[in-house]
């Protein structure tokens, strides 16, 4: 009894790999690696969106102080404190003894104006 030869079955392709009409001929240009898959491309533009509002948010909120948004992450808001309070002890040292205003920053002499 005659055999037929065997059937090769391929590999299922990654739809997210690289095709030739994906190159990014500019040679400076950002190499983008898109994805064919519907749902990763709306994600990222979801991504995208988020970040940009986020940014506006705490660039309004830094400006205007009594908007009810975030100043800034957790990190940046103890930045600031601590910077203060730094400030703070350094002009109560230098009320205290006058004779080291020299070692005084430049944003604490507007303090003191002000």
């Amino acid at each position: 009894m005659a055999q037929k030869p065997l059937k090769v079955t391929k590999k299922v392709k990654d739809p997210r790999r690289i095709t030739k009409k994906q190159k990014n001929l500019r040679k400076a240009a950002v190499l983008q690696i898109k994805s064919k898959k519907k749902s990763l491309q709306h994600l990222k533009k979801l991504n995208k969106a988020s970040s940009l509002t986020v940014a506006t948010e705490r660039l309004l909120s830094s400006k205007v102080g009594h908007l009810e948004l975030l100043k800034g992450t957790r990190r940046e808001l103890e930045r600031s404190k601590d910077k203060q309070l730094y400030e703070k002890k350094i002009i109560k040292y230098c009320f205290l003894h006058t004779e080291d205003l020299n070692f005084l920053p430049a944003s604490a002499f507007t303090t003191l104006i002000l």
